[in-house]
């Protein structure tokens, strides 16, 4: 099941909870954030990780895999 994602705010918001994300899976969501922040402006990404510490190196991923104006 997939969560759609919904405009509820003047602000982007997202919570990614995976504990094996992969550079596919970074890059479409790169591509996610990036279309959310030019729809919306601000954009908040928090990943989820606290047993594992892989939340910093996902989100390092994260800005890499997004463009300039998005980061």
């Amino acid at each position: 099941m997939t969560t759609p994602i919904e405009g509820t705010a003047p602000y982007g918001y997202f919570r990614l909870r995976d504990q094996g994300y992969q550079p596919d899976d970074i890059a479409r969501w790169a591509e996610t954030i990036a279309t959310a922040s030019a729809a919306c402006g601000e954009v908040f990404v928090y990943f989820k990780h606290e047993d594992e510490g892989t939340g910093p190196e996902f989100a390092r991923m994260l800005l890499d895999a997004l463009p300039s104006p998005a980061r």
